[in-house]
């Protein structure tokens, strides 16, 4: 009846499972050659014909820890936040951050099937990982402009400007996905790090937009004269960069090693979570959600 609570062993709830799943082939690590030897005595016992076994290598990290022991330990010390904090090395975690199932299958044929064990290092795992998932994203993802420390430029003859609003392709080659708009106007936002780097003079473009001449600078705003609205590679333009309108929306995105930015980025509608999208010279990242404040939370998936 229910007086005892009886678990069978691992070798026997496997030997039987194998059977009752109707297995024929059972691909495993070669640490586990043994155990296929018990196995193997079980079904003979019982008498079942045993699966077709085959054991390989396993991929050895030199400098990730995949101890769950460990990991369960700083989660619960509130080291990390959870099995899906983006410093953790687990499935959660990379599938938060963006990683697509089809990029890990890729990943692990390449390294080949052997029964010799490999080792590599979290930096050679996590380019191999990342080129093949960015195959996947580029495809997929829509392109945005995302602006972290946002400094403004002033437009002196917007009226000069040949269209009534701003066209910006979401995909560069699939025209399916359509198109952004941007209102016309003669202020907008860029990033610092552009900010910083021009000088009086400089021959700068916004993509998708112009090309402008930087006519002064100060402390917080660039000031610029249109020159042109075509890319040409032959005008010497200093830089192509990224731009969004003074009534951007707030946004966040957290890094992998858990640190935050907090920025702006152009009008996404009703963007669904979990959606992949590109911040076009920043990287992909995934939405998440929306905080209390109704900002935009991402994580950062890899540039």
């Amino acid at each position: 009846g229910k007086k005892y609570t009886v678990w069978p062993t691992m070798h026997l709830a496997v030997a039987i499972d194998d059977i009752d799943m109707k297995m024929t082939h059972v691909i495993r690590g070669k640490d586990h050659e043994i155990n296929m030897e018990r196995q193997m005595l079980i079904h003979k016992a019982l008498g079942m014909k045993s699966p077709n076994y085959f054991h390989i290598g396993r991929m050895k990290f030199t400098d990730l820890d995949l101890s769950k022991t460990a990991l369960t330990q700083k989660i619960e010390d509130g080291t990390y936040n959870g099995w899906d904090d983006p410093r953790v090395p687990s499935l959660l975690a990379y599938r938060k951050r963006g990683y697509k199932p089809k990029a890990f299958r890729k990943f692990i044929l390449s390294m080949g099937i052997s029964k010799r064990d490999s080792k590599i290092t979290s930096e050679e795992y996590h380019k191999g990982l990342d080129f093949f998932n960015k195959q996947i994203l580029e495809k997929e993802s829509d392109r945005f402009f995302f602006v972290h420390n946002p400094k403004k430029v002033h437009i002196t003859n917007i009226a000069d400007y040949p269209d009534k609003e701003i066209i910006l392709p979401k995909h560069p080659e699939d025209k399916s996905k359509g198109n952004r708009h941007f209102k016309l106007t003669n202020e907008y936002l860029i990033d610092k790090l552009d900010f910083d780097y021009f000088e009086n003079g400089d021959l700068i473009r916004l993509m998708h937009f112009g090309n402008f001449i930087i006519t002064k600078v100060d402390k917080d705003t660039l000031y610029l004269e249109f020159k042109s609205k075509d890319y040409d590679k032959n005008l010497g333009i200093k830089r192509n960069i990224h731009f969004v309108p003074l009534d951007a929306q707030k946004a966040q995105i957290i890094m992998q090693d858990n640190s935050k930015l907090n920025g702006l980025t152009e009008d996404l509608n009703n963007m669904k979570e979990e959606t992949s999208v590109q911040f076009e010279r920043f990287g992909f990242a995934k939405f998440d959600y929306k905080d209390p404040e109704g900002r935009r939370v991402f994580y950062f998936t890899h540039r």
